[in-house]
């Protein structure tokens, strides 16, 4: 089986189940979860608009995470995420097709701390690398730009004040 046709029957195969394909584990002291989402992309004549030269792209992306949270009291959490995305390319300008198919390296994608309410006040702190989302993305949301959504954190502090439905966010990045 060529690494094409088994792209290809893992992509007809997860493809329809990775909109259902997240988990979550609460045991209390201790959660967890999974999430899984594969997509193919193509591109055709996306990077300069021109039949002239051969630009056209595709390939199956497969990102997946597993994150835990450890909370050992009601407003601290210690939160980790892992997180992987691997690409496998059925067409490219650059050769990209000839290479295999393997999961490669593994992100912290956060590990952060976090406190809420600290000691019966509305103050709040959270600090480490953690995901940062304003504005429904379009004030603040990917810390590394130009990995597309492979990857979206920041490391940074984060203090903030809560009082009903509001919050105040400080931040220091």
């Amino acid at each position: 089986m060529t690494a094409r046709s088994l792209a290809a029957a893992l992509a007809a195969i997860l493809v329809p189940i990775s909109a259902a394909a997240d988990l979550q584990v609460d045991r209390g002291l201790f959660d967890w979860g999974f999430n899984l989402r594969v997509r193919q992309e193509y591109i055709e004549n996306g990077f300069d608009l021109s039949s002239e030269a051969a630009d056209d792209w595709s390939s199956i992306r497969v990102r997946s995470q597993l994150w835990g949270n450890f909370r050992p009291a009601e407003n601290w959490r210690l939160h980790l995420m892992l997180n992987n995305e691997h690409r496998h390319w059925l067409k490219s300008n650059r050769g990209y097709e000839d290479g295999d198919f393997e999961i490669d390296e593994v992100i912290v994608e956060s590990l952060y701390l976090q406190g809420r309410k600290i000691a019966g006040t509305p103050f709040g702190l959270t600090v480490g690398r953690q995901n940062l989302f304003y504005g429904e993305g379009l004030v603040c949301w990917d810390g590394g730009p130009l990995d597309g959504p492979r990857t979206a954190y920041f490391n940074a502090a984060v203090a903030h004040i809560e009082w009903g439905k509001r919050r105040f966010d400080l931040h220091a990045i």
